[in-house]
């Protein structure tokens, strides 16, 4: 698998923005002043590139209507579930238990550039498709 444009731009936002990185939601803020988590940080790239309104509402990432978790947005970004879910659970060097999704390395205290690094060398344990 090729890494698609909004996968790229994604990559770069997460090696590049490690100081916005938040757990346990999809994102708080505002739009130029920030923190989510990685997933957060996908759905918030794909409104840039599609020059849309960032969507934060009183203060929080929304998806739409489905509140601050990734509702049905994954389908779109081509990824398994809402959670990001990996193809095959992985095992990281320093933890004891494997991450079964994006959401669950970012939770555990896994770096964006770490959570990047991955993403870039494991694009179809990631990824249903190139977008």
């Amino acid at each position: 698998m090729k890494l698609g444009k909004l996968q790229g731009a994604w990559i770069q936002s997460l090696k590049k923005n490690p100081e916005r990185q938040m757990s346990s939601q999809l994102g708080n803020g505002a739009p130029k002043c920030y923190t989510a988590c990685c997933l957060g940080e996908l759905h918030i790239v794909h409104h840039k590139l599609s020059k849309k309104k960032l969507p934060f509402d009183n203060g929080a990432l929304r998806d739409g209507k489905h509140g601050t978790i990734l509702g049905n947005s994954w389908r779109k970004y081509a990824l398994r579930d809402s959670s990001g879910a990996f193809k095959t659970p992985v095992m990281l060097e320093d933890k004891d238990e494997k991450c079964v999704s994006l959401a669950n390395m970012n939770d555990r205290g896994v770096t964006w550039t770490q959570i990047a690094e991955y993403v870039e060398n494991n694009l179809d344990n990631v990824f249903t498709e190139s977008i």
